[in-house]
């Protein structure tokens, strides 16, 4: 009695726990679409293949060249086809070019103004650190950041009371502040909600480990009574000496 070889199912394309919704959007009919149309533009059976080709056997040049522009050109598809399912996930878009940094800026800086306690701080320097963004942003591009910051904060500043300044970004083509949005530089807003909530997130994760390594040293330093610096001697010394010539 012959023994039929049980095939194991296949994998569904998308979680059955996803929505309708959700499953066409889900990430993997974008690498799907993004393969079929890599291998109908370069007549290749799969990109898995290429890679087994290139990786085991010793390939000609003429080749390896339409197999890297294949991966290529799959990574690049493979990537836009998320950023479409972000924007389908959240149906909702922001200006890009450091224009949402820039707007947090100065958002944050007047909060900040208005509190009269030790947060004013904090938040003031959140509102600075934001402003890293569209430095980075003009540095890569070989531009002027001190200036062209300086005038999309203001352009933002103006924002506040004409509403026409609202989509202004930085244009790193031309080096100027111009619109975001005729320009179509766009994206997906709950990317940029979650990159600011993991960049917050480890920001404060860092500072929590300085201050729990600061007071371990202190105190593992009061227990087994390690002598002093000749800095903190001197400080110390120093600070003694203030207080005797007050008295």
């Amino acid at each position: 009695m012959a023994v039929q070889s049980r095939r194991p199912p296949a994998p569904p394309s998308s979680p059955r726990w996803l929505t309708s919704r959700e499953r066409r959007v889900s990430r993997f009919p974008c690498s799907e679409l993004a393969r079929r149309s890599c291998r109908n533009a370069f007549l290749t059976t799969s990109l898995s293949s290429l890679r087994r080709l290139v990786l085991a056997l010793p390939l000609p040049s003429f080749f390896v060249v339409p197999m890297t522009l294949c991966l290529t050109r799959w990574s690049a598809l493979f990537m836009m086809l998320c950023v479409v399912r972000r924007v389908l996930e959240s149906n909702k878009v922001v200006c890009g070019g450091g224009s949402v940094e820039a707007a947090l800026n100065v958002y944050l800086e007047a909060f900040a103004i208005s509190l009269a306690s030790r947060e004013q701080l904090a938040v003031a320097a959140f509102a600075e650190a934001l402003l890293v963004i569209p430095k980075t942003l003009a540095k890569n591009a070989a531009k002027d950041s001190i200036s062209l910051c300086g005038k999309l904060r203001s352009f933002r500043a103006l924002a506040l009371t004409e509403p026409k300044y609202k989509w202004a970004g930085l244009d790193l083509v031309q080096g100027i502040v111009s619109n975001m949005k005729d320009a179509g530089v766009l994206e997906p807003l709950i990317s940029k909600i979650k990159s600011l909530k993991f960049a917050t997130e480890a920001a404060i994760t860092i500072l929590r480990i300085h201050q729990a390594g600061q007071g371990r040293a202190e105190e593992w330093r009061r227990v087994r009574r390690v002598p002093l610096k000749r800095e903190e001697q001197f400080e110390q010394h120093s600070e003694s000496l203030l207080l005797f010539s007050e008295e």
